[in-house]
């Protein structure tokens, strides 16, 4: 066989021969660039070869790229996570993709459920619990809790903290739940869909409003619940603690807390500081942290205040990091 194609080869003219070979040498040392940066041989931390191939690869190389970890959402789809509940078990991500632009991911089921709200219009949106988001409408100045088991949204009025009067403080105590937000704190009543006027939210935006806000309802004698995410803060200012303290996460990986120890790396790249992975939060039952990057850009001077621009956007996938299973 390989006697016959040097045959064949031979009997081509020379000029022939150098023109196949000049424009077969490139075709060739694109596509062995493109498939070794698609199957991870080489390539995945560079800007270029990502903006270039990432969203023309296969779509199951994109596992191979991040070994390690869970691809929750593909770097095509343009993700950025809006919240993530308390629980550690939701996650909501709006995508710049073409359907479900709006997604309430389970991350112990990995499904991705899509929600009723309208894309087009600007969202402030905060998990209460795995069933309920608490969302500021921007563009209305008008807050909301959908229900994501039946999807109603029920709207809930909202007056400024100093207006707080008797009528407001008898209405708290009456509440089923008040829960305190960064700058808000919302009362609802048990069946706080139908019985409207019963809830409320006290809003305060002004310098200290946390402590101001939380100060107000201890003195009125009012008990609350924080909503908190689903990590902690500890010794390490920018680690990102598990609920009972016992692991930490950053940037470069999982460590144990009492000893600082590395139990598992991220090998993850560095771009710039808004195009660098860092952890969201630990999923359920701590059995892993959630990565997110912002989307990083060939060519990049976003830093320079006089002429600032940034020209070819690499967006990427959003993470999920689990612990081996003895830990």
């Amino acid at each position: 066989m390989y006697h016959r194609v040097n045959v064949l080869w031979q009997g081509i003219d020379g000029w022939i021969r150098w023109t196949l070979v000049g424009l077969g040498a490139p075709i060739l040392a694109l596509a062995l660039v493109y498939w070794g940066y698609c199957w991870h041989w080489w390539g995945r931390d560079t800007l270029a070869l990502q903006y270039l191939f990432q969203c023309r690869c296969p779509p199951a190389s994109e596992a191979t790229r991040y070994p390690n970890f869970t691809v929750l959402v593909s770097a095509c789809d343009g993700p950025f996570i809006r919240d993530m509940a308390p629980s550690g078990r939701f996650l909501f991500i709006e995508a710049q993709g073409n359907e479900n632009q709006l997604r309430h991911i389970d991350l112990q089921t990995k499904q991705v459920h899509p929600l009723p709200l309208d894309y087009s219009t600007r969202y402030s949106v905060r998990y209460i619990d795995d069933q309920r988001l608490f969302i500021y409408h921007v563009d209305r100045v008008e807050y909301s809790v959908l229900d994501l088991q039946n999807g109603s949204q029920t709207v809930i009025p909202w007056i400024y903290a100093d207006a707080y009067d008797l009528q407001v403080y008898n209405l708290f105590h009456r509440a089923t739940e008040v829960l305190f937000f960064n700058n808000e704190t919302l009362a609802l009543t048990k069946d706080f869909h139908t019985a409207r006027n019963e809830n409320l939210i006290l809003l305060d935006t002004g310098t200290n409003a946390q402590e101001v806000l939380s100060n107000q309802l201890a003195i009125a004698d009012i008990e609350y619940q924080s909503i908190t995410p689903p990590y902690q803060t500890g010794p390490i200012w920018d680690a990102y603690y598990s609920p009972d303290g016992r692991f930490y996460a950053q940037h470069d990986g999982i460590y144990r807390s009492a000893t600082r120890e590395q139990l598992i790396r991220t090998n993850l790249p560095f771009f710039d500081s808004i195009g660098d992975y860092n952890p969201v939060g630990w999923i359920a039952e701590q059995r892993g942290v959630v990565y997110m990057a912002g989307t990083a850009c060939v060519i990049d001077n976003r830093d320079d205040y006089a002429i600032p621009y940034n020209w070819f956007p690499v967006p990427q996938p959003i993470l999920l990091l689990e612990l081996p299973e003895e830990f």
